[in-house]
């Protein structure tokens, strides 16, 4: 919802925007420490020209983002992500 709408979260009165966590370090990097969240750098077997950044368990080719910051970005909320789904499934 995020990557579509810049107000995503305030579509209705007296609603909260929701943090742009994917585009803004001040809302995304909060969350490296709140879910002590590990980054790895890497290439990819197939296409050893692209980066492959890898946060927790989630893994972004940098080659499907703009930039490697946004890649970046977008790793840790999908790491997140996971984390969250896990722990709702797994106690």
């Amino acid at each position: 919802m995020e990557e579509l709408h810049d107000s995503a979260g305030v579509l209705w009165d007296g609603n909260q925007p929701l943090p742009q966590w994917t585009r803004q370090w001040e809302a995304c990097g909060p969350l490296l420490a709140q879910y002590r969240l590990t980054i790895d750098y890497g290439r990819d077997a197939k296409a050893p020209q692209d980066t492959v950044i890898t946060v927790g368990g989630a893994t972004v080719h940098c080659s499907d983002h703009p930039s490697a910051d946004h890649a970046l970005r977008h790793a840790i909320v999908k790491a997140v992500i996971q984390h969250i789904e896990h722990e709702q499934h797994h106690p």
